[in-house]
């Protein structure tokens, strides 16, 4: 028997929507008789961890029960969650871990109790601790969201055109538009810590996973030119940079998933 994980994710809507993209809560069984290791594929974005009761790993990092802030994600890491474990997430929308959390991590670090954000998330931990189902930890998370956050300081609206922008398929003519604006460039620096051709290349790597996914008989040259690279050496050094895979494994992973 292979090794138990039970993962649910909510994604909001309405006006929560516009800066938290996900709640989730990961749960492993108790007799499972190694750690479950999944991959945290780059999404350019932040996100907080609330690991209830057992030491994990993020790649090759140990982090203990507590509240940790996960940094921008530009690359795929891996997360190793023993047995008997419970995770519970909020992956927010990109720039706004910066504006929410008024951090900006190099890596997954342990929230501090004395800090002004520790003392503000310390109490929906205690809640989480205490409580069972997946779904109660996720609705615990909403309301503490509706209560405690509103609505957070909106990005400037030239970033979120950006940004919608280079998370889109759009054209590469629009994509380099935003790249040559010296103002965008400096909204990214600040409210997302990179570079919008950084945001872009991770975006990209991720709508091929996703084609890679959903046209498996695909031709790679053909996706390559389709997704806006030179050529598909091009698009197998980004995956393989991004998302530590080549087109080729990613494929045969996904085989032999089923």
């Amino acid at each position: 028997m292979g090794l138990r994980l039970n993962f649910t994710i909510y994604k909001p809507k309405h006006h929560i929507a516009d800066f938290i993209q996900a709640i989730w809560c990961a749960k492993t069984c108790d007799t499972n008789h190694s750690d479950v290791v999944r991959c945290l594929n780059g999404d350019g974005c932040m996100g907080v961890l609330f690991n209830l009761n057992k030491s994990l790993r993020i790649g090759n990092q140990a982090l203990p029960t507590g509240i940790l802030v996960q940094p921008v994600s530009t690359q795929t890491h891996t997360i190793s969650i023993p047995a008997g474990s419970t995770v519970v997430g909020i992956r927010f929308q990109p720039g706004f871990g910066v504006s929410i959390l008024d951090t900006k991590p190099c890596h997954p670090t342990v929230i501090s109790s004395d800090s002004d954000i520790g003392q503000a998330l310390l109490p929906i931990f205690q809640q989480l601790s205490h409580a069972k189902g997946s779904w109660t930890l996720i609705s615990l998370i909403y309301r503490w969201i509706c209560q405690h956050l509103g609505q957070p300081k909106p990005l400037p609206r030239s970033l979120k055109h950006a940004i919608d922008v280079l998370q889109s398929t759009a054209p590469e003519q629009q994509h380099t538009t935003v790249f040559n604006q010296r103002q965008i460039e400096r909204q990214f620096k600040t409210w997302l810590g990179i570079t919008p051709k950084h945001f872009h290349r991770i975006m990209r790597v991720r709508h091929t996973l996703n084609t890679l996914k959903q046209y498996d008989e695909a031709p790679l040259a053909a996706i390559a030119q389709q997704l806006g690279y030179s050529d598909q050496a091009h698009m197998t050094r980004e995956l393989k940079h991004i998302a530590n895979v080549t087109p080729n494994k990613y494929r045969h992973i996904l085989n032999s998933q089923g």
